[in-house]
């Protein structure tokens, strides 16, 4: 429904079948199959710690006895179904941010660019891309075995750092991704 209201906004309608594909396969499917894989592998190699079997500790952090045999640890891991779920549900919100927020406040994005406008568009990306960070990070801390997921929010200092000097230049993101989607010029 987004791609839809988008390409009617942007008078394209004929590009609806493509966009639908396109939004569908790249910027979902493609996209969280690189992300969750590489989620997947900083958890596993980066935050796993060795796990269970070598730190003598069960899930949880409590210390077993010395006299249990150690036969039943296992050593734990992040599956990958794991990693794309966490993508899936911190896609989720940064795509209504940046799909329908930013289409519901185009109005004053579009109107006329200047300082605001650029503000209100790279607020938004900030906004979805730190959201998206912050709920990655919740998923792999409900992990008990996985030291280090707060890992996940290094990202959000570079990305406000990027909208500042981003405010510098007075690039507007808004304006580039829609070049991008709809390379006829913007009326």
């Amino acid at each position: 429904m987004a791609v839809i209201a988008w390409c009617l906004a942007f008078r394209s309608p004929h590009q609806i079948p493509k966009m639908v594909l396109y939004v569908v396969v790249v910027d979902f499917v493609l996209l969280s199959i690189v992300v969750a894989t590489i989620n997947w592998f900083i958890s596993n190699r980066f935050m796993s710690g060795g796990s269970g079997a070598s730190n003598g500790s069960v899930a949880g952090g409590v210390s077993r006895a010395s006299s249990a045999p150690s036969s039943f640890l296992v050593k734990q891991h992040v599956e990958w179904l794991y990693a794309f779920d966490v993508h899936c549900n911190s896609f989720f919100p940064a795509f209504l941010i940046l799909h329908v927020l930013q289409f519901l406040l185009l109005p004053l994005i579009l109107h006329t660019p200047s300082f605001v406008s650029t503000v209100i568009s790279n607020l938004i990306f900030l906004l979805a891309f730190s959201y998206y960070h912050y709920i990655t990070c919740l998923g792999f801390m409900a992990l008990p075995f996985l030291s280090g997921a707060h890992s996940f929010l290094l990202p959000i200092p570079i990305l406000a750092a990027a909208f500042f000097i981003s405010l510098l230049f007075q690039f507007n993101l808004s304006l580039w991704f829609l070049s991008f989607y709809f390379p006829a010029p913007i009326a």
